[in-house]
């Protein structure tokens, strides 16, 4: 199993359970375990594989090719 960690998404599209919505994310920590994301939040500090600076991205989740 391979985590990676986004570390700081300029943006992101995340999904807003209280609100049952998506909504526009600023600084946010995305992290992905194989192909499930299993994180989204500031400061995210469990085991990773592998870092990505994210921030000057926009990070969408959950598109599937």
């Amino acid at each position: 199993m391979t985590t990676t960690l986004i570390r700081k998404a300029n943006w992101s599209a995340v999904w807003d359970a209280s609100l049952k919505t998506h909504r526009y994310a600023r600084d946010s920590d995305i992290v992905f375990s194989d192909d499930r994301i299993v994180y989204v939040g500031p400061d995210y500090d469990g085991q990773w594989d592998h870092e990505i600076d994210g921030r000057s991205s926009f990070v969408m989740p959950g598109l599937i090719n």
